[in-house]
Parts: structure tokens; sequence; C-alpha cells
């Protein structure tokens, strides 16, 4: 478990947060349900809105089929999620991050959370991805990132 400082304006306190990273057996087993429901729910409705093809899908076949195509990438032996959360209350999800060696599959850190490193915390340094979003593009598009490949069928 790693513990970081959110970056504050110097007139606000200061919270940290902290990254613990889980299997997909563990999360079930130590019963937290609701860190799945997070993952789902933002996984689904961020490709959703943040990626043209999907929005063409039929609502409720993406949501049904989706969430059973998600599911068998999570429970994959290698693969890992991260959470962040606040260090001082773990039911406060700041994102997440879900990872298979060095590909990355999908991160997620909500829009009031964005712009204070916990995203960058969470990748790690991936040599591929797997989903992608608008704003995946564009950060795809940095020169820092342009070494990462994107190959959906891993």
């Amino acid at each position: 478990m790693e513990d970081k400082t959110l970056a504050a304006k110097a007139d606000e306190p200061q919270s940290s947060y902290k990254v613990e990273t889980f299997h997909y057996s563990e999360l079930i087993r130590d019963l937290r349900v609701g860190y799945m429901d997070f993952i789902y729910a933002n996984w689904l409705n961020s490709l959703r809105q943040g990626n043209d093809y999907f929005k063409l899908i039929d609502s409720v076949a993406y949501y049904l089929t989706y969430k059973k195509f998600l599911r068998l990438v999570l429970e994959r032996p290698l693969t890992r999620i991260s959470m962040a959360s606040l260090a001082d209350n773990p039911d406060v999800l700041l994102g997440f991050v879900v990872t298979e060696e060095q590909t990355l599959h999908y991160i997620y850190v909500p829009k009031e959370s964005r712009h204070i490193g916990i995203a960058r915390s969470l990748a790690g340094m991936p040599k591929s991805f797997t989903h992608l979003t608008r704003t995946g593009m564009k950060i795809w598009n940095k020169p820092a990132y342009k070494h990462l490949v994107f190959n959906p069928f891993q």
C-alpha cells in the first residue's frame, strides 16, 4: 500500500490517498463489493460515453454483454486491480486501474479528482493498452506516451 498526498490549494487542508492492489478473488473474498460496483459502473459508463463506437451499441446489449466481458478480464490470473482511496476513509474511492502484466486494460479517475497525480500513480509504466476513450486518445497523443501500443485483443 502506498500513501500519497492530494494536491490542495494553499488555504485548504491536505488529504492523503492510498493505493491498494488486489486480484479479483481477493476483492470478492474481502467483501469489498462496493469496489467492484465502482469498477463496473465507472468502466462501463465512461467507456460508453468516451468512445463514439460504444455509443452506437444498443444500450441494453452493451451493458449486459460488456459487463460479462469485463468480468472475464478481471478474473484472469495475472490481472491486478489497483484502487485509490482516501487514506483515512477507504470507502471514498478516487479511481482505479486494471492491469495485466504490462498491459493497461482501463484506468478511471472521476473528473473532480483529476490533475492531482492519481492516474499517474495508478498506471505505472505499461507497454500496451486495450481500451481507448477520447480522453485516452489525448493522453496517447502526448510525446511521453506515443510508445504505447493500442491492442484491444489482449
